[in-house]
């Protein structure tokens, strides 16, 4: 546990998500090995995340960015990332949450498997039951093949010199990015990493819990 290093997580957020912040921060408070900071990328022209760093500011270090405009999830991760005192590094989405072990899991797995990076699943929070059915069902050393089948940008615990080798997350990717690509920022990454010598690994058992958004079919407003 001596290799332990200093934790930053990274929350880009955008909409009326102030129930959803509050809950991951929460999250983050309560880990058995909490993150040193929480920096938040408020990409809202409207100023609704002061009264929630106000609130739990005292029970941890909030660095709040607001920024004059939109450029998706992925530039925000990158604008945050920079910013970051930690040595490792975590996104979470604003409205994913975690278990109290997520952080220690992480880090003990990262150290036992000699690994710069680690990533976990989204599970149910009730069942534990993977949220995707593609996931990979057991523990293993990632490559850039089942990349697609163990990684998601929020489960993605890895070392800040990684995104400084590679200049962060690919920014024409992922959700609010201006191009027709809205996913798959988080596999981009972690395939990039490996290609460049990094090591990562995929632990089944860690886990942790997302918003899951069910859309109907013949509401237009969801297609």
């Amino acid at each position: 546990m001596n290799n332990i290093k200093k934790i930053s997580a990274v929350i880009p957020t955008i909409g009326d998500r102030s129930r959803e912040i509050e809950r991951v921060i929460a999250s983050l408070i309560s880990q058995t090995l909490p993150p040193m900071e929480i920096i938040i990328v408020d990409q809202n022209e409207k100023d609704i995340i002061s009264p929630i760093v106000q609130k739990f500011g005292s029970n941890i270090l909030i660095n709040h960015i607001r920024t004059e405009k939109s450029l998706g999830a992925s530039w925000a991760r990158n604008i945050g990332w920079k910013k970051a005192k930690g040595d490792i590094i975590i996104f979470p989405d604003d409205d994913c949450w975690y278990p109290d072990n997520y952080f220690l899991d992480s880090m003990n797995t990262m150290i036992e498997k000699k690994v710069d990076f680690v990533t976990g699943r989204s599970a149910e929070e009730i069942t534990l039951k993977s949220i995707n059915a593609s996931y990979q069902k057991k523990s293993e050393y990632i490559n850039r093949f089942n990349a697609w089948f163990t990684s998601i940008e929020w489960t993605i615990f890895l070392k800040k010199d990684i995104l400084i080798k590679l200049d962060g997350f690919d920014e024409t990717l992922g959700v609010g990015a201006p191009t027709r690509w809205g996913a798959a920022e988080g596999q981009d990454l972690v395939i990039r990493s490996i290609d460049s010598g990094y090591k990562g690994y995929f632990n089944y058992n860690i886990y942790g819990h997302h918003h899951i958004v069910t859309l109907n079919p013949k509401d237009k407003k969801n297609v």
